[in-house]
């Protein structure tokens, strides 16, 4: 498939997976919420951190923003405005990604993060969550800004297509983004932190995936359909968004080292992907099933079966 590598591991005599073992396509946790934050230092070990931003990058390494600022033992104040990583470290602030801009002094005191997405450049797409003075003019909220200092996308633009209508309660200016992914031909898909009324759609909400081009990719009740929540709400909203794609640039080289274990045998995929997923096949040549779930994190502990089989790696 374009796009994607493969490595296939040796057949390990003896253990393997039955292909009954095939793992489901929807309804399942990437990634705690303890697991993304455990490394911050954060003491006492406290309820989960409300996430903003949110991207994936090469490696597998998460970053994303707190909604609240937050005392680390080890990194000291966290604030709304830092991308932090998900192996404890300060990816980058709120200061330096709008530094080409030059900010008013005071401009960024309190200033949160609320969408972002690292480019392979290393350049950071993000928007923030209240207008902000540069010396270049003004940055609204909502607006998709560069690191690279420049704005990227305009938020009146995003939202143009949907022909959004003034509604009582609802400020347009205060709408905001939320979840942010663009595509390589352009096309950004995205949600808002306030939801909206469209003369075209109808009521837009908060938890809804939008694209700029006019058309709602999903409603947030589809997303969340698999997991059949118990709460009758119309949206949960979506703080971030990351597509698996075979529309980037493939991820360069990618490849597998896997071990004995007591209870089977553990794998481990390496290289730059952003996502990984292992699957099996008793038979080479035969159709390969997922074993896993798609997944930043490449290692797997694969249970002894009784069984022969041939595993792959598809890496994104």
């Amino acid at each position: 498939v374009t796009g994607v590598q493969t490595c296939a591991l040796p057949i390990w005599a003896g253990h393997g997976v039955r292909p009954e073992m095939s793992f489901p396509w929807g309804g399942h946790v990437v990634v705690e919420n303890q697991r993304l934050t455990s490394r911050l230092g954060v003491m006492p070990i406290v309820a989960p951190l409300p996430v903003g931003a949110l991207d994936v990058m090469p490696g597998g390494k998460l970053v994303f923003s707190l909604r609240e600022p937050i005392f680390s033992e080890t990194l000291g104040q966290l604030g709304q405005g830092m991308l932090l990583g998900s192996d404890g470290t300060v990816f980058r602030t709120i200061e330096a990604l709008l530094g080409p801009l030059g900010p008013m002094a005071g401009q960024t005191d309190g200033l949160g993060m609320d969408a972002a997405q690292v480019l392979g450049s290393d350049e950071v797409l993000f928007s923030v969550t209240r207008d902000v003075e540069t010396r270049t003019g003004t940055v609204s909220h909502g607006d998709m800004v560069s690191s690279l200092g420049r704005v990227h996308r305009r938020w009146k633009e995003l939202i143009a297509a949907f022909q959004p209508l003034p509604t009582a309660g609802c400020q347009l200016s205060e709408v905001g983004l939320d979840a942010w992914h663009e595509w390589p031909h352009g096309e950004a898909w995205f949600s808002v932190r306030q939801g909206f009324d469209s003369a075209t759609w109808g009521p837009v909400r908060a938890g809804d995936v939008l694209s700029d081009r006019g058309w709602i990719v999903f409603r947030n009740l589809e997303l969340m359909d698999a997991f059949k929540p118990l709460e009758d709400l119309a949206d949960f909203g979506l703080e971030g968004l990351y597509v698996v794609t075979d529309e980037w640039d493939e991820p360069g080289a990618v490849s597998a080292r896997w071990t004995r274990a007591a209870n089977g045998m553990d794998v481990r995929g390496e290289g730059s992907a952003r996502a990984w997923q292992l699957e099996a096949t008793p038979f080479l040549g035969g159709p390969f099933a997922p074993v896993s779930p798609i997944t930043p994190f490449a290692t797997w502990t694969v249970p002894a079966s009784g069984h022969c089989c041939w595993f792959r790696l598809r890496a994104w």
